[in-house]
């Protein structure tokens, strides 16, 4: 009568879907589960089989001795496993050896991945094609942005002229509407170049030395304006003891502020906008800046959070007609904060306003300004 641990090991050996083959020194077939038969393909002639036969890229048989690919004794690793009939699957296998004096009996123990393969290249292949639909969209955009370039530089630029001309007030207040729209297109136009630049790896920051302060200013001037007229107030405030002047890309550091100083007065109707700069950190060479653009606007949905962040989302439709936009401002803001070794994150809370925070490191500069007209701009 058979053990209770016979009865267990039998039991186990013929109800596990794992391929279990115990081999002799030889690497003739000794004893195997069901599986083995069922997915192989073979009857009682499995123990006429050596194991070569099965995992032929990992075991060979030369001069009558076993040889086994070292990197599958006692580790799992990824090969073929041939069937009766010459077709193959893909298995995990991992080979076990035992010797005691004269004896020696091996383990090999495989699991079938074939279905996990096929679909990892069809990930892989429907992946590469999202890559190359991706880049023929950006081709496109590319080639679009070119043609439409050239007339709207066009247009401004007669506009413009028509502008320092004399005419009657309707007549100028049409040249002032044809140049507005042409500016806006031209902005959306170098916002579609910079999000088609950065995802192909092309932008290149600049290591200038720039006033900080008057940037700031400059920067913030226009949107007080825009401010005044909602009858918001955008107020401003700068920690003392950040350098006058740094070394980076003044110009892409601006149109992060600016993109989010504009998106706060464009959804803020009544409140106030605030910018709040901090130094978190420096050392003799860098300092690393935080800038926080608080509005009290209409707020974000939690679980549109991480979207906004997506080039051409808005979070609800309704806003590009109430609102106009194309969804690329944070985008850019995100990818130029991230090549600019920083990060922008959101906090808000629907209908109660939103808080956009980002920083980045500078060098510092060696020339120091003299601070007392350059903080006149802040309130």
């Amino acid at each position: 009568m058979e053990s209770l641990s016979v009865l267990k090991y039998n039991l186990l050996l013929a109800s596990t879907r794992e391929i279990i083959i115990y081999f002799q020194r030889n690497g003739q077939i000794i004893e195997c589960n069901k599986a083995v038969k069922d997915i192989f393909g073979y009857g009682d002639d499995i123990f006429h089989a050596n194991i070569s036969d099965i995992f032929k890229d990992v075991v060979r048989i030369k001069k009558n001795c076993l040889l086994i690919d070292s990197k599958f004794i006692d580790f799992t690793n990824e090969t073929i496993a041939y069937k009766t009939n010459q077709t193959y699957i893909y298995v995990e296998l991992k080979i076990i050896l035992k010797r005691s004096h004269d004896r020696f009996i091996g383990l090999c123990i495989a699991s079938d991945i074939t279905i996990q393969k096929k679909l990892s290249r069809k990930v892989m292949h429907v992946r590469n094609d999202m890559k190359n639909l991706l880049k023929l969209k950006d081709r496109a955009v590319a080639n679009i942005i070119h043609e439409l370039r050239t007339p709207v530089s066009g247009i401004m630029g007669m506009a413009e002229i028509l502008l320092d001309k004399k005419h009657n007030w309707e007549q100028s207040d049409n040249v002032d509407i044809i140049y507005q729209c042409s500016k806006r297109i031209n902005s959306i136009i170098n916002d579609l170049v910079d999000i088609v630049n950065m995802k192909n790896n092309k932008l290149i920051l600049k290591e200038e030395k720039f006033n900080f302060h008057l940037m700031l200013d400059k920067v913030t001037r226009l949107h007080r304006y825009s401010a005044e007229e909602k009858n918001l107030k955008l107020m401003v405030n700068i920690s003392e003891n950040i350098p006058s002047y740094l070394i980076g890309d003044e110009f892409r550091l601006a149109q992060i502020i600016d993109n989010l100083l504009s998106n706060a007065v464009k959804f803020t109707h009544d409140g106030a906008i605030k910018l709040n700069i901090y130094m978190t950190s420096h050392n003799s060479n860098e300092v690393e800046i935080l800038f926080m653009v608080n509005d009290t606007g209409i707020g974000i949905a939690d679980e549109e959070k991480e979207k906004i962040f997506m080039s051409y989302y808005q979070a609800d439709g309704s806003i590009t007609r109430s609102y106009g936009g194309v969804g690329l401002g944070l985008s850019i803001c995100q990818m130029l904060a991230k090549a600019m070794d920083g990060r922008i994150a959101v906090e808000s809370t629907k209908g109660e306003g939103s808080t956009f925070s980002f920083s980045v490191c500078f060098k510092k500069s060696n020339y120091i300004l003299r601070r007392d007209s350059m903080f006149d701009f802040i309130q």
